[in-house]
């Protein structure tokens, strides 16, 4: 039992010790990179630029004067996504915390824009629907006094007898 402990022991310190000299022990990062303070940074960063760059679709709009609630569970479900040439070209110059946070700001204030637009576009679809009955509903009562006297005059002027056919 001894010489296998031993042998364990042999072969854990030659594979240490020859990890060691080619260098596969994992070393700490650069300072730099390691630094929380550095790193906290480039995440507000990345955020704040994710909030400025994020747009809004228009067409969600459009879908929620269209569609109406589904417009707008449309746009609450969609994940918009940064341009993926800006993103690598970010991950490339930045890093990765820096486009981690920009990313998740980037789609949170997009789809914050779409829900805001898909709103408005379902309001103005009941806006315009409620003006439109109201104004139906107003000329309907103000027709009914002629609707009752047309129906007068077109009994009156039936004729009685045909005069192709005399009877």
């Amino acid at each position: 039992m001894k010489a296998v402990k031993l042998a364990i022991l042999f072969i854990v310190g030659i594979s240490f010790f020859a990890s060691n000299i080619y260098g596969q022990i994992s070393q700490p990062e650069s300072p730099k990179d390691t630094n929380a303070i550095n790193t906290m940074n480039k995440y507000l960063e990345g955020t704040a630029a994710g909030k400025a760059d994020a747009k809004g679709n228009i067409a969600y709009g459009f879908g929620g004067f269209f569609c109406g609630v589904l417009g707008v569970v449309g746009a609450a479900i969609s994940d918009p996504q940064p341009e993926p040439m800006k993103v690598n070209y970010l991950l490339q110059s930045k890093g990765s915390d820096y486009v981690v946070a920009y990313t998740s700001a980037y789609t949170k204030e997009s789809r914050k824009l779409n829900l805001t637009y898909s709103a408005v576009g379902w309001g103005a679809s009941i806006l315009l629907t409620t003006v439109y009955y109201v104004y139906l509903l107003s000329s309907l009562e103000s027709d009914e006094d002629d609707y009752s006297t047309n129906q007068r005059k077109i009994i009156i002027s039936l004729p009685l007898k045909n005069p192709a056919n005399s009877y």
